[in-house]
């Protein structure tokens, strides 16, 4: 019979904190402090660390920086596109991403020998990503909250808990936010292709069945050879490339994702939809994200007066779902580091989660956002 492991107490959560940063702390600070169990007193544990600001330091350093990640990493909130994340580059704030187009071929013949150093150019497509994003979450501990947590172990595990999870939280969500900005102008700018379809509110169950069936034509066609899921051709143009040529893509079955509204999904059969994938119901899961809709925060305006927020920017595509290769739309880390400091003058410390990113979407990438008829 296979062992259970019983999750760990909040109190315990709380002495392997303290534990595991006294193991990488400073000699000076394992001088001052020792073990501890559960059983532990904590006001006694954590007296060197609160009166030596140093030692305080060290903790809170080690508590943001190094352990808490893993430790509350299920509390936190989850950016729901983050299978677009790539591979970052830490150097450079600008990348470029390019497409060759199938060779074309031609009738042999064997006068064809007499062009022998003749150049044959590569239909090469070619985009630029530049650093579009550089954000910094500040969290603010003043001391009577850190005494406050020391109060149980119980007490300290809530208290870093809540912390690290505002700073990572904050980030997640402007992520996610981010990359439905990306789609809903990408819809508006004809950037990708879109596809209009009747859908009745009032009858969602009816309409799903059309909405289906533009699904499994898609998921079907997608896989062939063709420029019919990309908008390059018109967006080169746009560029004010001349001549441009379409790109000539093709989606596998298991690149293919899908982003659809929660209330377009819940009125779809979920095993016709698996049909359309060519997968089962549970592989389906992976593959379909459902959103509540494509709104999304905008982070460059001003905070709402009345809601207290950021404002909201209405999806007006009317998108009921997007279904893309998992390459078109992406998004890259530049930075992604957390820091400290701690002013004496105030008796608070000051935590900071700095984020630089690059979003952006590869114009000959394959993708289709289905729509209601205005």
């Amino acid at each position: 019979m296979a062992k259970t492991t019983k999750p760990l107490t909040s109190a315990q959560r709380g002495v392997n904190l303290f534990n595991d940063a006294r193991r990488n702390s400073s000699n000076e600070y394992m001088r001052a402090t020792g073990e501890v169990t559960v059983a532990t007193s904590i006001s006694h544990a954590m007296t060197p660390i609160v009166k030596y600001a140093p030692f305080m330091n060290e903790f809170l350093h080690y508590v943001v920086n190094k352990i808490v990640i893993q430790s509350v990493e299920s509390k936190m909130y989850t950016n729901q596109y983050e299978m677009l994340k790539k591979e970052g580059f830490p150097l450079g704030t600008d990348v470029e991403m390019n497409y060759v187009n199938p060779a074309m071929g031609r009738d042999y013949d064997i006068s064809l020998g007499a062009t022998l150093l003749q150049v044959t150019k590569p239909d090469v497509k070619t985009c630029y990503f530049r650093q579009n994003r550089r954000r910094q979450f500040p969290v603010t501990i003043p001391r009577e909250l850190m005494e406050g947590a020391f109060t149980s172990w119980e007490q300290l595990d809530s208290m870093v808990t809540g912390m690290v999870t505002s700073l990572f939280s904050g980030n997640e969500i402007e992520e996610e936010n981010l990359i439905k900005k990306l789609i809903q102008t990408s819809v508006k700018n004809n950037v990708v292709i879109k596809k209009e379809i009747p859908w009745d509110e009032a009858d969602p169950a009816a309409s799903s069945v059309g909405f289906i069936k533009t699904i499994q034509k898609i998921a079907l066609d997608i896989t062939h050879a063709s420029s019919d899921f990309n908008n390059y051709q018109a967006y080169a143009t746009a560029q004010g490339i001349a001549d441009a040529t379409p790109a000539i893509t093709w989606t596998p079955s298991d690149s293919l994702y899908l982003f659809v509204r929660s209330d377009v999904l819940v009125n779809c059969n979920v095993e016709t939809l698996a049909g359309a994938f060519n997968m089962s119901k549970a592989d389906l899961v992976g593959r379909v994200t459902p959103f509540p809709n494509f709104d999304y925060l905008d982070f460059d305006s001003e905070i709402d007066s009345a809601t207290k927020y950021w404002k909201t920017i209405k999806d007006d595509q009317n998108i009921l779902a997007v279904l893309a290769d998992v390459n078109t739309f992406e998004y890259r880390d530049n930075l992604s580091t957390s820091g400290d400091f701690y002013n004496a003058a105030g008796l608070y410390q000051n935590q900071y989660l700095n984020v630089w990113q690059t979003y952006g979407i590869r114009p000959w990438g394959n993708a289709v956002a289905i729509c209601k008829n205005a």
